[in-house]
């Protein structure tokens, strides 16, 4: 499961990601003109991910807490 919020929606013809930042991969697919691809980062700067055991105890942390940790 590593490395599975990197991968976003990524329109054919100029290589943007799509606007709303899709997720993809597994069951859920890319909508016409894009195609799943996989990104260098993960989402709120890198810092959402289950990659390894510390970012994902400090993610159920965050979601047991309910704290957004918004940018100051």
């Amino acid at each position: 499961m590593s490395g599975y919020l990197k991968q976003r929606c990524v329109n054919i013809e100029n290589g943007r990601i799509h606007p709303e930042e899709i997720l993809c991969g597994g069951m859920e697919s890319c909508p016409e003109g894009y195609f799943c691809g996989k990104m260098n980062e993960n989402p709120n700067n890198g810092s959402t991910n289950l990659d390894n055991i510390f970012y994902a105890i400090l993610m159920v942390f965050q979601c047991t807490t309910l704290e957004g940790w918004s940018d100051i």
